[in-house]
């Protein structure tokens, strides 16, 4: 899909530039948890808690 190719390549190539991409990462974290049968939200709260940190 082309949202997973985007999802996964920005990280890879801002990488490379010193560019953090944790909304990207995020993503790709909670796709790959989507592929579950039972989704662990959880671990998505867990995941998007520092995130929220950044924002305030």
């Amino acid at each position: 899909m082309k949202i997973d190719y985007i999802n996964g390549v920005i990280p890879k190539l801002a990488e490379v530039k010193g560019i953090l991409t944790r909304y990207n990462d995020l993503i790709v974290k909670l796709k790959a948890e989507e592929a579950q049968a039972i989704p662990n939200f959880d671990n998505a709260i867990k995941l998007l808690k520092p995130l929220m940190n950044v924002i305030s």
